[in-house]
């Protein structure tokens, strides 16, 4: 109850939801977008979605050494302001160049924000009740990870191209990365110890 009425926990969640938002878009939508705007084959397409994922883990370990040196909510934000960047060069982008830039950036955050959504709601409210605030946090991050991919396919229906539905995402990545930087602490933060 006492993190509900906390702005951090709901600056986090929506943050944590809009990140998701716009991972789980690329996620869906990346092959057919890469094939049906940027004119790769199959092949290619699928080899892009490897570069990204395995850049994933180089950012998920500098997130982790990055997360317990400097303030995580900072790391966060500019972890999706990559997002944001990495959509605007995927959606405006004719280049191969372009899209190899687009993976390494965007799996890059991805791996880097990755450790800290639980890292940082556990720095501001602490162990003893962490699985039911992440509970209630989740149903928020869901709710991300299900409009994202719609948001996405929505848009390149009705234009005939993803360019709009990721330009929107690199908006909405923009978003969380606010949400992120004003997600501070509770005034009464702190490690709280077992009972």
């Amino acid at each position: 109850a006492e993190a509900l009425r906390t702005r951090a926990f709901w600056l986090i969640s929506v943050g944590h939801g809009l990140a998701l938002m716009v991972v789980f878009a690329v996620t869906t939508h990346l092959v057919l977008a890469l094939q049906g705007d940027k004119g790769f084959t199959l092949q290619s397409a699928a080899a892009v979605v490897s570069l990204m994922t395995a850049v994933s883990i180089v950012g998920q370990l500098t997130g982790g050494v990055l997360g317990d040196r400097l303030d995580k909510r900072l790391v966060a934000a500019g972890a999706m302001i990559g997002h944001a960047g990495a959509l605007f060069i995927l959606a405006h982008g004719s280049s191969p160049s372009g899209v190899i830039a687009f993976a390494v950036i965007h799996g890059f955050s991805w791996g880097l924000r990755g450790p800290l959504m639980q890292a940082l709601r556990a720095d501001y409210f602490g162990r003893i009740h962490f699985a039911q605030i992440l509970g209630l946090s989740n149903v928020i991050v869901t709710a991300g990870t299900i409009l994202g991919p719609l948001l996405a396919g929505v848009l390149a229906d009705r234009s005939g191209s993803y360019a709009p539905g990721f330009t929107v995402l690199a908006g909405i990545a923009l978003l969380g990365a606010f949400c992120f930087f004003f997600a501070t602490p509770p005034e009464d933060a702190q490690p709280r110890s077992e009972p």
